[in-house]
């Protein structure tokens, strides 16, 4: 696998119990990838990105036992390098959790 750094590249092979860990997240269901959740508005800056895919974000979070994506922040740029992360890993083979495999998320609640 290439990575855009090496900063990059230790944070996201870390294992899950330590420090701060980069994880690249898929989603399955609609709730998410019909946009119906304001939880996932993304910048902008992400939707004008060339390449990106609507199932998967980059998310930073501390170490963790279980993924729980409400406990970690989405970035869209390296916090290393400020490489486009939507445009450097386009392959899915990068992807560390996927919804309803790794994790779950929870419908929005009035």
């Amino acid at each position: 696998m290439k990575f855009c750094c090496n900063r990059f590249e230790g944070a996201y092979c870390i294992g899950n119990h330590f420090g701060i860990n980069i994880r690249m997240v898929k989603f399955t269901s609609p709730i998410f990838l019909d946009g119906g959740y304001e939880l996932f508005n993304i910048s902008r800056l992400a939707q004008k990105t060339k390449n990106k895919k609507k199932d998967i974000i980059f998310c930073m979070t501390m170490g963790y036992e279980t993924f729980r994506f409400e406990l970690s922040t989405i970035i869209i740029f390296c916090p290393f390098c400020g490489v486009n992360l939507f445009d450097f890993y386009t392959d899915d083979s990068y992807i560390n959790e996927i919804e309803g495999e790794t994790f779950t998320i929870f419908k929005k609640q009035v």
